[in-house]
């Protein structure tokens, strides 16, 4: 099977994760760091490779490249449908837990 979606398979693979994202728990239910990092998880994966090619690869990044993308999310100087709600829910120390 080719890994090469066509057109038409791919416009439907980004419609279900964009639904699919706004099914993820509400940020605000999150309560300890280990919660808030399962957020993560849901897209970015795990071990911070995800299944997605679409979604950035967070494994081996720097603490502070991290926490600069997170901080502009939360602040709206960068823009994501799925990352800039989430973000605005963070706290400051939270932002440098996620990162590390």
């Amino acid at each position: 099977m080719s890994s090469i979606l066509r057109p038409a398979a791919r416009n439907a693979v980004l419609a279900l994760t964009a639904l699919l994202g706004t099914m993820l728990p509400a940020p605000s239910s999150a309560e300890t760091i280990e919660e808030k990092a399962q957020l993560c998880a849901a897209c970015h994966g795990e071990n911070g490779i995800p299944q997605q090619k679409t979604t950035p690869v967070i494994w081996g990044q720097y603490q502070g490249y991290l926490y600069l993308d997170l901080r502009d999310y939360k602040s709206g100087a960068r823009k994501n449908d799925i990352m800039t709600p989430l973000a605005q829910t963070l706290e400051r120390d939270d932002l440098m837990a996620l990162a590390l």
